[in-house]
């Protein structure tokens, strides 16, 4: 009985499912969407979140996490400088997994895995690659702050006037 074990073993050794959590991460990051059986995703979506969480801060030390568990520094790269500013303001929830049509050969059940936002206008957008992820996480804030009161005050006046 598996009572109280948690995750799926997908019929492989420890190694191997390394591997595979490793392989769905490289291709997530490079293309941006994939398309895989369900448990896969579902089994590939709470690693990449973390993933994305600790690449939104540009340190050395993040970078040298991320190029142990991911193996690749190009890809690295890639995930610090686009896609890691592109969550900078948002707290969790950085893929979606939307249902396929199942697969004709096997009638496994497919799923699409992709980030929330779309790396190809992400690229083509404003992304801010040479200022520190604490100066953009200051913007942000000074984005979502209220209008200042004088005014709301001063319109208040004019109509009580009128």
């Amino acid at each position: 009985m598996r009572h109280r074990k948690l995750g799926k073993k997908f019929n492989r050794n420890t190694s191997s499912r390394k591997a595979l959590l490793i392989g769905l991460m490289k291709s997530l990051i490079e293309h941006g969407k994939i398309s895989t059986t369900l448990p896969k995703a579902k089994f590939l979506r709470p690693e990449i979140e973390k993933i994305i969480t600790m690449s939104r801060i540009d340190t050395l030390s993040t970078r040298r996490l991320l190029i142990s568990r991911i193996g690749d520094k190009l890809l690295v790269s890639k995930l610090i400088e686009q896609i890691g500013p592109m969550f900078v303001g948002r707290n969790g929830g950085y893929t979606r997994i939307l249902k396929m049509v199942p697969r004709s050969g096997d009638v496994s059940k497919m799923a699409e895995i992709s980030f929330v936002e779309d790396l190809k206008k992400a690229e083509k957008s404003e992304v801010i690659k040479d200022v520190k992820v604490k100066e953009v996480k200051t913007k942000v804030i000074a984005k979502a702050e209220p209008k200042p009161k004088a005014k709301v005050v001063k319109k208040e006046k004019v109509e009580v006037t009128k």
